[in-house]
């Protein structure tokens, strides 16, 4: 819940219930599978890499974040 502004959310009411119920669910179960897939090939790339650049978001847009 920590990655989703609720009182945007508020904001939404035609996407209100959709960001209460189901973005706070994929983020928890989707994101840190994600974030750790992302390290691992970070991390095994050849030749290695000094840095990784994110572009984009990582969470639903209408999160409020």
């Amino acid at each position: 819940m920590e990655y989703h502004d609720m009182d945007y959310g508020k904001t939404r009411p035609q996407d209100y219930e959709q960001i209460i119920k189901e973005y706070p669910k994929y983020t928890a179960t989707v994101l840190p599978a994600f974030l750790q897939l992302i390290k691992e090939q970070a991390v095994n790339l050849k030749p290695a890499s000094k840095a990784v650049v994110q572009l984009g978001g990582l969470v639903e847009g209408v999160s409020g974040i």
